[in-house]
């Protein structure tokens, strides 16, 4: 498998990739219980999920990820009353 810097991937990426993802799956199981802080979750996982894919060029996923970091952002402002 190659890493983002066109070498194999190491440990370290494999490690921080499974880490945003999982973050993103507890921010999914926060946001079915209604918790807000389901979108910092987000904001960190869409971040690093943006970060790889920059550096790996997928400017496609990029454009995915920033989306979901601005939805995150807005959805916190959005239920900060609720």
């Amino acid at each position: 498998m190659v890493g983002i810097y066109g070498a194999g991937v190491d440990m370290l990426e494999q490690i921080l990739q499974f880490a945003v993802s999982v973050l993103a799956i507890v921010g999914v199981v926060l946001n079915n219980h209604r918790l807000r802080w389901c979108f910092v979750l987000w904001i960190l996982s869409n971040t690093g999920t943006a970060f790889f894919h920059f550096a790996a060029h997928q400017w496609g996923l990029l454009f995915r990820d920033v989306i979901f970091l601005i939805l995150a952002i807005q959805g916190w402002f959005l239920w900060k009353n609720n």
